[in-house]
């Protein structure tokens, strides 16, 4: 999660009656959000490193490997899309 300043925060733990409890459940899947967003962009990159391998090795796609990766692909892309607008 980033702040105003784009610094990262993480999740502390805060035992002070200061912070609700409401507010740490907000805190902790914002944190977890960020975690998942991390995870699609991790796996939007291996396959997208896979389709550039894919292009040398088999560029007429014998094996079927591109269409399934591009599938996973497009699928994180719009995925990630919806993110993003959600955030705005």
């Amino acid at each position: 999660m980033l702040d105003e300043n784009e610094t990262y925060l993480q999740l502390v733990a805060d035992n002070t009656e200061a912070i609700t409890p409401l507010a740490n459940v907000v805190a902790h899947y914002a944190y977890e959000f960020d975690q998942g967003r991390q995870r699609l962009s991790d796996d939007l990159a291996y396959f997208e490193s896979k389709l550039r391998d894919l292009a040398q090795l088999d560029p007429l796609d014998f094996t079927g490997l591109a269409k399934i990766y591009c599938e996973h692909a497009s699928h994180i892309r719009r995925l990630l899309a919806e993110i993003e607008q959600s955030d705005d």
